[in-house]
């Protein structure tokens, strides 16, 4: 979606509609939705592998808002359409920027990997192009992939950012193994004996032939070296 102002009587929300908007609404805001002039933006914000914060919106001179001055991309920045469903799914939206220099696509993959945090802001201006308070989160999620389109002189960047929740539809590969343990909770022995556990016969009751389970880095009774 590109930065734009236009007129629409069936954009107009009806009262029943916005009764399912975000509660958390300005009454500002709430205005813009029923004005018959909208002026939409988007600001996005996106975090650097080295920690920095990239700020970006699709307007055309630099705008300060939330204490941020974001950076300018006018017709070069596009958001694809937020998917909305009444199921429990994760969903995903696609950031383009066109017509970057060629020099900066190294820059552009190496500081933006998978997994970085994506923030996109919904927000209007006024008829003066301040920002309305306040724009509301319109999607937040985490990037999955860099794409990129070369060309003569620019290129093409394409961003895919995928809700958190998609995380729920991969595989963990975690095992309930001592190795795993140690990765993560250094010296932890709740999983010292689980390799022995797999071939060891273990006896309930009154039997005093219980096995002695030991360390897998101790040796073994019988096999010391």
């Amino acid at each position: 979606m590109i930065f734009g102002c236009f007129y629409s009587d069936s954009w107009l929300l009806t009262p029943d509609f916005r009764e399912f908007m975000p509660r958390d609404l300005t009454d500002e805001f709430m205005a813009q939705t029923v004005s018959q002039v909208v002026r939409e933006v988007w600001f996005c914000q996106l975090t650097m592998l080295d920690g920095s914060i990239l700020n970006l919106w699709n307007g055309f001179d630099y705008k300060v808002w939330n204490s941020i001055t974001w950076t300018p991309l006018g017709y070069m920045g596009e958001v694809s359409d937020i998917p909305e469903s009444a199921e429990f799914q994760a969903e995903s939206i696609n950031l383009m920027l066109t017509g970057v220099p060629a020099y900066l696509i190294g820059e552009a993959i190496g500081n933006l990997r998978q997994g970085q945090p994506a923030t996109l802001f919904y927000g209007f201006l006024d008829s003066a192009e301040n920002v309305v308070a306040d724009p509301c989160e319109g999607f937040a999620g985490l990037v999955d992939t860099v794409s990129t389109e070369e060309h003569a002189e620019t290129c093409a960047i394409n961003i895919a950012i995928e809700n958190p929740m998609i995380r729920l539809q991969k595989p963990q590969n975690y095992t309930y193994t001592d190795a795993d343990q140690q990765y993560f909770f250094p010296g932890d022995r709740g999983f010292e004996f689980v390799p022995q556990l797999q071939t060891s016969p273990l006896s309930w009751g009154g039997s005093s032939n219980v096995p002695q389970l030991q360390p897998v880095s101790a040796p073994r009774p019988g096999n010391a070296p």
